[in-house]
C-alpha cells in the first residue's frame, strides 16, 4: 500500500546535504509517510512546488475533513489550493475542492472568523476556485 511508503520510496528522491532550513525540511519530509504528514507540511510542498502529486493526495483528504483548515489561519489551504494549476488535479480531487469551497462560501456568515481579513481572503479564495473549476467539472 501507497500509505506505507516513505515520500522518499515513492519519489525516488535521497536526503540532500543539510544547509539550510530548507533542506532540514525535506529530508525529514523524504522520510515520512503519507500519513505521517501533517498540514503544516502540505501548505510548504505547494510553495516549494515540490511531491505536489503527494500533496495534492494529502490535501484533498485535509479538505474533506475540514474545508476551513490551515496552519496559520482559517482556510490557509483552500488559498494555497487556489493558486494551483487546477488541471493538474483530478476530477474527483477538483469534486472534492468544489465541495470544500462552497461549504467555505455557505457557512461564511456562521463561521466565528478569528479576523475579518481571514473571511475576505477565504472568500476570495473559494469564488475563484469556483470561477475557475466551470471550466473543468460541470
Amino acid at each position: 500500500m501507497d500509505d506505507l511508503r516513505t515520500v522518499s520510496e515513492i519519489t525516488g528522491d535521497m536526503p540532500g546535504e543539510e544547509t539550510c532550513s530548507l533542506q532540514i525540511w525535506y529530508n525529514k519530509l523524504l522520510g515520512k509517510r503519507k500519513t505521517e504528514i501533517n498540514i503544516a507540511d502540505v501548505l510548504r510542498m505547494f510553495r516549494q512546488k515540490v511531491c505536489l502529486d503527494i500533496a495534492g493526495e494529502i490535501a484533498v483528504r485535509f479538505l474533506e475533513d475540514d474545508p476551513f483548515i490551515g496552519e496559520l489561519w482559517d482556510c490557509q489551504l483552500l488559498g494555497q489550493i487556489a493558486g494551483t494549476e487546477l488541471r493538474e488535479w483530478s476530477k474527483e480531487q477538483l469534486y472534492v475542492i468544489r465541495a470544500a469551497a462552497m461549504t467555505v462560501t455557505e457557512n461564511a456568515d456562521s463561521y466565528e472568523w478569528a479576523l475579518d481579513e481571514e473571511r475576505f481572503e477565504a472568500e476570495k479564495a473559494a469564488a475563484l476556485i469556483l470561477e475557475r473549476l466551470r471550466e473543468y467539472i460541470d
